[in-house]
């Protein structure tokens, strides 16, 4: 938002003059923010009740092979098996779209 803010122009007198005290003052707090909070993130979130070591819920479950979830899929030999997906041309060759459920 403060870039929006146009230089002072003292001809016309239109403007801030105190744009570029914004613009530091805007970089600044962000600097501040994302590397005080950031770094801190890791002694402040214990006092919150969440734990930065303890893994995330779902990661300790064991992922299936690449082998195992090709062997979920339908076959490609058996066309019933497989539902089309996307727009169709219906009678009169209009598009439709199928609804989303």
């Amino acid at each position: 938002l403060v870039e929006n803010v146009p230089i002072y122009n003292s001809v016309t007198g239109e403007g801030c003059e105190y744009k570029p005290l914004m613009k530091a003052m805007t970089s600044s707090s962000i600097i501040f923010t994302t590397f005080v909070f950031g770094g801190g993130a890791y002694y402040i979130l214990p006092h919150l009740g969440i734990s930065p070591d303890r893994p995330m819920r779902g990661a300790d479950r064991k992922r299936p092979s690449v082998a195992e979830v090709i062997s979920t899929l339908p076959s490609s030999d058996d066309p019933s098996s497989v539902t089309p997906v996307g727009p169709r041309r219906g009678p009169g060759g209009q598009i439709e779209i199928p609804a989303v459920t």
